[in-house]
């Protein structure tokens, strides 16, 4: 007997609950890339989607909320970018080398994404949701091909991920962002055992465009 779950239906008021959260999502996305993140009220987003204001509070509770979703979306559409880009390349470590080296990159330059984290408080646990599915795949299919050298993936990864932040925001302040980036890539592979001169010449090699 089969026990396979079909997917139930949209109701007419979650199909409007979703509307109007998309409208919000919208609306405030349009507003912030178009003038300071920090002068974007919630007043201002329910106006511009046209939605009364205490609804805003059935969706999200802040205007950092609200930002979930929109860094999340962003991240997705810079996954896919990337992934057209390394469908050819036949070794995992390069491959995670070129991702991170690029979404990095595409979060440092992004306004949404630094006030993201430069508000987060401690952000890991934001990163992961956004972005931690892209990397722990690159890693894990790094890691059955045999690339690195650890004794435990699970741990390894967390203690990576929760430096990958740190340089992360460090390379928001920097003069030179992207030595950061790339030195935070190096570094993360040589504690995965790679030797010194070929984590140095995979983390700062000419990186290809997207």
């Amino acid at each position: 007997m089969s026990s396979t779950l079909v997917a139930q239906p949209e109701t007419r008021t979650e199909r409007k609950r979703r509307k109007t959260r998309d409208r919000l999502v919208s609306a405030a996305e349009k507003l912030m890339t178009s003038r300071p993140i920090d002068d974007v009220q919630i007043k201002h987003i329910t106006e511009t989607a046209d939605i009364g204001h205490g609804t805003f509070y059935l969706h999200f509770k802040s205007k950092y909320d609200i930002l979930v979703p929109i860094v999340r979306s962003r991240a997705v559409t810079w996954d896919h970018a990337i992934q057209q880009r390394v469908a050819d390349m036949e070794d995992p470590a390069e491959l995670m080398v070129f991702s991170g080296r690029h979404m990095s990159r595409l979060i440092q330059r992004d306004p949404i994404w630094r006030w993201f984290l430069k508000h987060a408080g401690v952000p890991v646990d934001e990163m992961r949701a956004a972005i931690g599915p892209f990397t722990a795949r690159d890693f894990a299919q790094a890691v059955r091909a045999g690339r690195f050298n650890i004794p435990d993936a699970q741990f390894t990864s967390r203690f990576l991920f929760g430096a990958y932040v740190s340089s992360l925001l460090e390379s928001f302040e920097a003069s030179d962002p992207e030595r950061v980036i790339d030195l935070m890539m190096e570094l993360v592979l040589r504690v995965l055992g790679l030797d010194d001169h070929e984590a140095a010449e995979m983390a700062h090699c000419p990186l290809k465009p997207l």
